[in-house]
């Protein structure tokens, strides 16, 4: 800023011989066999279901672990069966669609899921 907008031509930048560090291969990784059936089996020992929900939900949505606690009833449209979600973890707002399974489970709300207000 100094340089550009101030005119101060002397100063040096700091980094500028420094190399960016490589930016990390993307992560792609799928459930193995058994692996759902496990986890589902996990997640109902827990009491109220709330858990089994909440994970069945991000199962069939593809949401992330940060956005499911961010669901609101405002952002649910079983109408159009979508589901908005405006803050994500690159900060750009994403409408998914809902599955028949999706929309029943977000139909137990607001009992077993606690966290949607």
């Amino acid at each position: 800023m100094a340089r550009r907008d101030w005119g101060y031509t002397a100063l040096q930048n700091p980094i500028a011989g420094l190399r960016k560090p490589k930016a990390p291969e993307g992560r792609e990784r799928r459930l193995k066999p058994g692996e759902l059936q496990a986890l589902t089996k996990a997640c109902s020992t827990v009491a109220g279901s709330w858990l089994l929900h909440g994970f069945q939900l991000a199962i069939e949505t593809g949401l992330r672990r940060g956005e499911l606690p961010g669901i609101r009833w405002q952002h649910v449209r079983l109408d159009t069966a979508v589901l908005h979600v405006p803050v994500t973890k690159t900060d750009k707002a994403r409408t998914i669609p809902l599955t028949d399974r999706a929309k029943a489970i977000l139909r137990v709300c607001p009992e077993r899921l606690p966290w949607i207000a």
